[in-house]
């Protein structure tokens, strides 16, 4: 089913409409009671007549946008009460699923705001990869105050209080030298502080999780054009957090086993290629290459599969298994999903190096004089002399001070604020436009 060219209700924002040229949205926006201008398309040569909007029904039909008969021409675009939580939009699978507004882009591709979010049902695919990326972006800056706190303003806190603690962790530390090369008495390891960092670490985890969760249902949310206020999104994360450290761990031990059996497997060609004597088989080895393979496919399959659970935690109804939800979103499109995050993870890896090849050229100066190492000869040097010549080492006289911890937390703190806030975005999207379950 072709959609006409013409004005429709706006899927990112209900009090405006948006121009449908025949294959993809344009830019042309126009407030949803006023005039839609000199492109409103009429269809099949019936005259526009006024939607319960004030403006023009691109469908010809009196009333429409919920009243009785509205999007009734041929091929059923609707039936009584669309736009109001009846089955609109269902006939033929066009525009989306019961509950849903659809959108043109795709016939059958549950999107936007309808009903409750949990109304949404897999799609027939992704959309266009250049309309993902864009909504993306235009969607995450519409939300860019609350995205911001979420992702930047309650972590960089946190940052800077574990990196305060650590810094005077390691300025108490004293290593005295006793004559011979790695003997000596470390003083300073108080335990309190150690523990104190561990406290910190930990909350600072905690508060971290419930800000990731707030900024997911967030996202979700303004994809969907239910744009939430961050009190509500806030309330969520914190309502979920105990359910998400617990499938945490359930992800936790699936990456161990995972790495356990690629080491384990590792160990046992080495063993089998040198043997304990000498007397192994040196052509073992050569199944190295085709297992390293193996093994990448399998940790590629995974990521495609369980790209998405964070999300499906974060915004899944009750008892939403997320590792189940992400699983089947990729069910006949694994290439289309792995293309996406693939693309995903390239732009987000580009944008945190730059950031982080600049905190390194100014930030990486005032490290080196604390521990280097000689490229030639291997010696750990500690402010360019060797550690065996020196006497005492004072680890408080050789750290940068607070401030230059503190920048440093500000600084990674940033970044990672921007890489997080459009990897989110980006999955959330994903998530939506592929039929995975969620509630707002």
């Amino acid at each position: 089913m072709t959609t006409p060219a013409g004005w429709y209700p706006d899927p990112y924002d209900a009090s405006q409409l948006r121009y449908w040229d025949g294959s993809v949205w344009t830019e042309s926006v126009t407030p949803a009671g006023g005039s839609a201008g000199d492109e409103t398309q009429q269809v099949q040569g019936q005259p526009a007549a006024p939607d319960a909007y004030g403006g023009q029904d691109p469908y010809g039909d009196q009333g429409a946008y919920g009243a009785q008969g509205a999007y009734e021409a041929q091929g059923g675009h609707g039936a009584p009460g669309a736009y109001g939580g009846q089955p609109g939009y269902e006939a033929q699978g066009a525009y989306g699923a019961p509950g849903g507004y659809g959108t043109p882009v795709e016939a059958g591709v549950p999107y936007a705001y309808g009903g409750p979010a949990d109304q949404f049902v897999a799609g027939r695919g992704l959309g266009d990869v250049g309309d993902w990326l864009s909504t993306t972006f235009n969607r995450l800056f519409e939300r860019i105050a609350p995205m911001a706190i979420l992702l930047y303003g309650v972590p960089v806190v946190g940052f800077i209080v574990f990196a305060l603690i650590g810094r005077w962790l390691i300025a108490g530390i004293r290593i005295t030298n006793a004559d011979a090369p790695g003997g000596g008495d470390i003083s300073g390891l108080a335990g309190s502080r150690f523990l104190a960092l561990f406290v910190v670490g930990i909350a600072a985890l905690l508060v971290a999780g419930v800000c990731w969760l707030a900024a997911n249902h967030q996202m979700y949310a303004a994809h969907a054009g239910q744009a939430q206020p961050l009190g509500a999104s806030v309330t969520t994360g914190l309502r979920r957090l105990p359910r998400t450290i617990g499938w945490g761990l359930v992800m936790l031990a699936l990456i161990l086993v995972v790495y356990v059996v690629m080491v384990l497997a590792l160990i046992a060609i080495l063993a089998a290629s040198f043997g304990i004597d000498g007397d192994g088989n040196p052509f073992v080895a050569l199944l190295l290459l085709p297992l390293g393979l193996v093994f990448l496919v399998i940790a590629v399959w995974l990521w495609v599969k369980l790209a998405f659970w964070g999300i499906a935690l974060a915004v899944g109804p009750g008892g939403t298994n997320p590792f189940s939800a992400s699983w089947s979103l990729s069910r006949d499109r694994f290439w289309s999903v792995f293309g996406r995050l693939l693309l995903l993870f390239v732009i987000v890896w580009l944008i945190g190096t730059v950031f982080n090849f600049g905190a390194q050229i100014v930030f990486g100066t005032a490290m080196s004089t604390l521990f280097q190492v000689d490229p030639i000869t291997g010696d750990i040097l500690v402010n360019g002399q060797p550690v065996e010549d020196q006497s005492i080492i004072d680890f408080g006289e050789l750290a940068p001070g607070p401030l230059w911890f503190a920048l440093l937390a500000i600084v990674y703190a940033f970044s990672q604020a921007v890489t997080q806030a459009i990897a989110i975005s980006a999955t959330a999207g994903l998530y939506l436009r592929g039929g995975g379950p969620g509630e707002i």
